[in-house]
């Protein structure tokens, strides 16, 4: 056997592979960062999987090279079009955009028929390109030799995260012993990922109602102009907490968050204890925090009293909660639709679930002062049904804004019941607004998406703060750096700002200051006060 036969055999197991292939060998380790389960069955299955593939495919090659001169077969035509197909096959389970090329069988049999023509009509020029083809998947093959290596180490090193660190942290004893007034100021931040200040209040689609945000603009600032800090919830979220603009991101083999900050060459460890939780502790607060996404108690710990997170944790047809021989064979039962592995929709709401559940806990817990509650809507895909008030394994971004405004009721309603109402800042935002750019190329915009949309994109994300006895709106109409949030909560920790009247002072001298780590297009604005 033809060591170019073995190569061109590793070279469709590479490309059939790569999107399983793909998350776990990028150099940003995202699989990693996200994942709270050990990645052994998956790294396992991919292998195996991975393996298979090559060698079936070597085996494919060298039964027809035997039967005379490959170049010529009609079978690169079929090889050509069902790799094609894969790429179509597994676009549920990546974000490529080339895919959307592929959205339907139609490209794939004129492909084919192309093909035909060609090897029919010009069999020479069919021969060239068939030549050309067999080059490339070949040099695709050897990939396989640092591949393999690769799987085997990540399979042997890898090892399950801290099931306590993935999950809550007990509230210190030491640190409550702080909250012992019943006056003592309280902060409850809650972010609502990819809400969109444009869709939420400027141009609302119409017949969409949100009472409980309504409500509470009559009560607080409105930012109405806020300039976002990030695009991506693991750039904006670390930024607004530690006050610096994060460019870049990538994650260790541990799951760490390795940042790129503005300004700064090289990548460095995120470092706890330059966060606003940590400001939150040295200033004597207690901290909480029920997040989604980020692994928030792996990467801040000792700087939290109480800790859960919770992660859409897909890997396509894989599920680190199954065994390997489970996720090595899922792809092939995925083929028959017998696969038991849940869909994003499923996971998605059993993370807001989950989440909801344990931030009504934060908020009832008043021994917690500083409470942060990371919420997962109104990010896609849609999980809410507005007409009936359910949830569902489907909907659209409108459909997950009447869930945002009813999960804000809701903990509105539990911080209402507690007897340090009184005394609690609510601040409400997003990491970013509504990505239609991004969500028109991965998975496209359903047709009343396309209308609230209106073909734009508004990178306005949401604020809203609320303080103690705060009875006016105050709207905040001058252009807002998000990042001048991480000042204001840091004078609010440190007791500078526990009223509307101090926030207003403060604007008159420190919203028209620049923050050093801001880019120079990002400037803070001026309060415009309004009855």
């Amino acid at each position: 056997m033809k060591a170019r036969t073995i190569l061109t055999g590793c070279g469709v197991g590479v490309v059939v592979m790569m999107p399983y292939l793909w998350p776990i060998l990028s150099p940003y380790r995202f699989a990693f960062y996200h994942s709270f389960h050990s990645l052994r069955p998956i790294i396992w299955a991919v292998l195996i999987d991975f393996i298979v593939v090559s060698v079936l495919a070597t085996v494919f090659f060298f039964h027809f090279e035997k039967r005379g001169n490959i170049y010529r077969s009609l079978i690169w035509a079929l090889v050509a079009t069902r790799i094609v197909a894969l790429i179509r096959e597994v676009h549920s389970s990546t974000s490529w955009p080339v895919s959307r090329l592929w959205q339907s069988a139609t490209a794939q049999v004129l492909i084919f028929l192309a093909a035909v023509a060609l090897w029919k009509l010009a069999p020479r020029t069919y021969e060239v390109l068939a030549k050309g083809f067999a080059i490339l998947i070949a040099l695709a093959g050897l990939s396989a030799l640092w591949i393999v290596p690769e799987l085997l180490y990540f399979g042997l090193r890898h090892k399950a995260p801290d099931p306590v660190l993935a999950h809550s942290l007990p509230t210190s004893d030491q640190a409550a012993k702080s909250a012992n007034s019943e006056h003592a100021p309280r902060i409850v931040w809650l972010v609502f990922d990819e809400l969109s200040y444009d869709q939420t209040f400027d141009h609302r689609f119409p017949g969409l109602a949100m009472p409980a945000f309504d409500e509470l603009r009559t009560r607080s600032f409105l930012f109405q102009d806020v300039q976002a800090a990030g695009y991506y919830t693991e750039r904006a979220v670390p930024s607004l907490l530690l006050g610096r603009v994060v460019d870049d991101i990538r994650s260790d083999l541990d799951g760490r968050a390795l940042l790129k900050l503005s300004g700064q060459k090289g990548w460095s460890v995120l470092d706890p204890q330059a966060t606003l939780f940590a400001d939150a502790r040295r200033n004597g607060w207690t901290t909480g925090l029920a997040g989604w996404w980020n692994p928030y108690c792996r990467i801040l710990p000792e700087t939290l009293d109480s800790c859960y997170w919770s992660t859409d944790e897909s890997n396509g047809i894989f599920s680190a909660e199954n065994s390997v021989l489970e996720n090595a064979t899922a792809p092939f039962l995925s083929k028959m639709g017998r696969t038991a592995v849940k869909t994003v929709e499923q996971q998605h709401r059993a993370s807001l679930e989950a989440i909801m559940q344990q931030g009504q806990a934060l908020i009832a817990d008043e021994k917690i002062r500083f409470v942060f509650i990371h919420l997962p809507v109104p990010h896609p895909p849609g999980i809410y049904d507005r007409s009936t008030g359910k949830l569902r394994d489907a909907g659209s971004y409108i459909d997950n804004l009447a869930l945002a405004d009813r999960s804000l009721g809701e903990l509105v309603n539990s911080l209402d019941a507690t007897a340090s109402a009184g005394n609690t800042t609510l601040i409400v935002t997003s990491d970013h607004s509504w990505r239609t750019p991004m969500w028109r190329s991965n998975t496209g915009l359903l047709a009343e998406e396309q209308t609230a949309s209106q073909g734009g994109f508004d990178a306005r994300p949401m604020l809203m703060i609320h303080f103690p006895e705060q009875t006016r709106e105050v709207d905040v109409r001058q252009p807002f750096a998000q990042l001048t949030l991480h000042r204001i909560i840091v004078s609010m920790l440190q007791g500078h700002i526990e009223s509307a009247a101090d926030l207003e002072a403060w604007s008159q001298t420190q919203w028209t200051q620049e923050p050093a780590s801001l880019p120079k297009n990002a400037l803070a604005g001026a309060a415009a006060g309004k009855q």
